[in-house]
Parts: C-alpha cells; structure tokens; sequence
C-alpha cells in the first residue's frame, strides 16, 4: 500500500549516489579514496610543540638542588625569604635590561 509515495529504493539510491561523487571528489594525489578525518595545526601550535619538543631535551643544571626543593614544596616546608625574593628579581631585571642572562 503506497500512502504518500515516499519510495525508500529511491531515496537509498540517491544518498549513495551523493556520496560516491563525494569520494571521487575527495580522492588524493595517488588516486587513493580520502576517507580519514584529518587535523591541521595553525603555525602557532606547531611552533610551541617545536619548543615543548626542544625544552624536553633539555637536562636540569642542578637536578640536587630542584629535587630538595620540589620535596620541600610537596612536604609544606618550603619557604622564601621575602628579602632575598626582592633581590632576586631585581637582579634578574638588571640583568635583562644590561643585556645579560
């Protein structure tokens, strides 16, 4: 019994149709039918996984001293003298403006 003449033989066809012109139409350089999702990183993002990449290979210069203080900081004994944070700080920013590191 045919109500409203809604023919799903037809309407299947029809998407299929649709979508083997869309894969003759995304078909790569080889010929290859591009049916993968793919991601494209902005220059941004691939210049900060470049420096994530470098830091990582990075060693730590003093690898005592950075573990004493990272037990202190998880333990709740570490503590900063105010004066000596003030030096430091103003020191590094000589430093920077004469051109140093």
């Amino acid at each position: 019994m045919k109500v409203n003449g809604y023919n799903p033989i037809s309407y299947i066809n029809q998407v299929y149709k649709s979508n083997s012109e869309r894969v003759k139409a995304d078909r790569d350089e080889t010929g290859k039918a591009s049916l993968e999702d793919r991601i494209e990183l902005s220059d941004a993002s691939k210049d900060i996984r470049n420096y994530i990449d470098k830091a990582k290979g990075l060693s730590i210069r003093n690898q005592d001293k950075t573990d004493r203080i990272r037990q202190a900081l998880d333990s709740g004994t570490y503590s900063i003298s105010p004066d000596q944070l003030a030096q430091a700080i103003l020191e590094r920013i000589t430093d920077q403006q004469h051109g140093r590191r």
